[in-house]
């Protein structure tokens, strides 16, 4: 009689077990789908208001005027500057970095912000290089 009472408390608590472990993973998993939605969501948005801030600088005038130029006034820099500034002034965790403009030979015409040094890999180079080092930065492309 005592050993059918340890096997069904024996049996009891394996089964107990299992269904607590399967809820907990059940659970954890619903959790972590929607924290990776939300996540996915704001980054979305985010990306989108970047996209829209960027299309306003490239459908700026002068912008577009100084991408066609073979020579840069330092008036026409500073103004692109100011519209590459409008990209850095909004409250993202972005704002502080530098905005540079540069164009399809890998010559950078105008920058807003810290002025970095190091430069630009070469164009046929994947979107993002390698980090490099800009005084106590670091920066990638």
């Amino acid at each position: 009689m005592t050993a059918v009472l340890v096997a069904v408390l024996a049996l009891s608590l394996f089964l107990t077990y299992g269904t607590l472990t399967r809820s907990a993973e059940s659970a954890a998993r619903d959790r972590l789908s929607s924290a990776a939605r939300q996540v996915a969501g704001t980054v979305r948005a985010a990306a989108l208001e970047r996209l829209s801030q960027l299309r306003e600088v490239g459908r700026d005038s002068v912008v577009r005027r100084v991408l066609g130029a073979s020579a840069v006034s330092a008036v026409d820099a500073a103004r692109v500057a100011r519209t590459l500034e409008r990209v850095r002034s909004r409250s993202d965790s972005l704002s502080r970095l530098p905005v540079e403009l540069w164009d399809a030979t890998g010559r950078r015409l105008a920058y807003a912000g810290a002025d970095v040094q190091g430069g630009r890999p070469p164009v046929d180079e994947v979107p993002f290089a390698p980090m490099y080092t800009s005084g106590d930065r670091v920066l990638f492309w």
